[in-house]
């Protein structure tokens, strides 16, 4: 029986594989996304955004400064495949010096507002670099919904750093109507927070143009296991305004680290929508007090055990000034950044019977990055599944298996190429 799994793997690993299995995601050069959304008279459009790399563009010096020119290029495609609409522009954006060109953390990020009739729609983007011949390209897919009440998909924030003012209490969860955001509230499009004693802020659109009476708002938070966490509701009438822009505060250290849905539903008794958007709390209050050796073991898939002696030295009662200062700086937060998109990533692709940051894949993902090619296999004799990821420039390959078909892999074998 030894001498057929050995026959087995040495017949994995040396034979020509049939097939490249590419990584969700596999163009990392910049991101891409489309939700539904409106303006104050109701008609819904497509916000679009695209946040491009600093590290992705070619920047040339122009005296004191560096700048760099680029194109981008939109198609949108209705569901018959047939293109209705595309769009050409340029810009330019610049940096103090070279040191910010090169920062991992630095992104152009750009928004255009697109109105098209409701439908699904198949939306192609390239970046072009002025001036080189490099082009990145990324797809994406939206559906404009035909429901007399849309809800927008909810967009995070974190609070600022050290705000008291406003924050939810204990074990709540605030709905409030349009209120200015005092303070710069962040944008976290990556859904992770890492932020002991901050809090979520979700805007969410809610726009009920043909309601004729009040419409209720129903706010769930739901961990993985479907189960309700926090739940809250309210009310508006259409006749007051015809869109509703609503924030949901949530407190982060009220949460178990994990994964969880915020959905948010809307009914005026006749009609009703609905939508939803994942988040993930980490590393917040009981993460960095319970679970501190936990936090430590993840951290150090980026960081070298060297860097982080002082982190780990700290005092229970120092521990979240300590954790502050180990990111501060551009680099610590460019780093930080960086985990979080990490964390994120395996969220989405590797979670299953435990949370994706701490699967065989996606600590392998948080540690290495993307692999350099993906290669997905059958066993002859059973029904297991064998994913390899190739590290070149590492020099490494890491064997997966499914053994069970429900996309759970293991780490079962580590190769030198």
């Amino acid at each position: 029986m030894k001498a057929r799994i050995l026959l087995l793997m040495l017949a994995l690993l040396t034979a020509a594989p049939s097939a490249d299995a590419q990584m969700p995601g596999s163009s990392d050069a910049f991101q891409l996304s489309a939700v539904q959304a409106s303006d104050d008279s109701g008609k819904v459009y497509i916000d679009l955004k695209l946040d491009v790399k600093y590290t992705r563009l070619v920047f040339f010096r122009e005296q004191e400064r560096y700048r760099a020119d680029y194109r981008i290029y939109l198609q949108f495609f209705g569901d018959e495949g047939e293109m209705v609409r595309g769009d050409v522009f340029s810009g330019e954006v610049w940096a103090r010096d070279y040191s910010e060109t090169r920062s991992s953390g630095r992104e152009l990020n750009i928004s255009r507002q697109v109105y098209l009739e409701p439908g699904d729609y198949r939306i192609k983007a390239a970046v072009e670099v002025v001036g080189t011949r490099i082009r990145y390209k990324r797809e994406t897919s939206i559906s404009l919904s035909e429901s007399d009440i849309f809800i927008s998909i909810p967009v995070f924030y974190i609070s600022p750093a050290g705000k008291k003012e406003g924050r939810p209490p204990a074990g709540e969860v605030l709905l409030i109507t349009a209120p200015p955001d005092r303070g710069r509230f962040s944008r976290r499009d990556s859904g992770v927070y890492t932020d002991p004693q901050s809090w979520i802020r979700a805007k969410v659109t809610i726009s009920a143009p043909a309601s004729p009476g009040k419409v209720e708002i129903y706010v769930r938070i739901v961990n993985m296991s479907n189960e309700t966490v926090s739940y809250n509701r309210g009310s508006f009438s259409p006749a007051s305004g015809k869109t509703v822009r609503l924030n949901v505060d949530i407190n982060v250290d009220d949460y178990q680290p994990g994964s969880y849905r915020l959905a948010v539903h809307a009914s005026d008794g006749k009609e009703k929508s609905g939508t939803s958007n994942d988040f993930v709390v980490l590393f917040n209050r009981e993460f960095l007090t319970g679970n501190f050796q936990e936090a430590l073991d993840l951290i150090s898939l980026m960081v070298p055990d060297k860097d982080l002696s002082a982190l780990a030295e700290s005092s229970p009662s120092g521990r979240i000034r300590a954790w502050r200062e180990f990111w501060s700086g551009a680099d610590g937060r460019a780093r930080l950044k960086e985990l979080r998109e990490k964390i994120a990533y395996t969220a989405r692709n590797f979670s299953g019977s435990r949370p994706g940051w701490e699967s065989d894949m996606g600590r392998i993902y948080i540690r290495n990055g993307k692999p350099d090619r993906s290669v997905t296999r059958w066993s002859r004799w059973g029904g297991e599944r064998y994913n390899f990821w190739y590290y070149y420039s590492l020099g490494i390959v890491y064997v997966f298996v499914d053994n069970f078909g429900t996309g759970d892999y293991r780490l079962i074998d580590t190769r030198n190429i």
